[in-house]
């Protein structure tokens, strides 16, 4: 990828799995620019684009490992304890 209008790998590498098939068969470098160029317009300035990207980007979940949630009960004393804050 020669044109690059914003730091996002997300994007990156969307535009690089569309141009990468036009590549292999042989397109024009100056064709693989304007495609570089056009879908990343696209994807960073309409509405559609951005909708679309906003779908598809992965959800960055923070793994802060188990959370308690409803009874606490079950549990033996410590754990109970714990999973109550105490």
């Amino acid at each position: 990828m020669s044109d690059k209008t914003s730091p996002d790998p997300f994007i990156d590498a969307e535009v690089e799995s569309t141009v990468a098939p036009l590549r292999a068969m042989g397109f024009s470098p100056a064709l693989l620019l304007e495609v570089e160029r056009t879908l990343r317009l696209a994807l960073t300035s309409h509405p559609a684009g951005q909708y679309l990207v906003q779908q598809l980007r992965p959800r960055h979940v923070e793994e802060s490992g188990p959370t308690a949630t409803g009874d606490l009960d079950h549990l033996d004393g410590a754990e109970a304890e714990a999973g109550r804050g105490r």
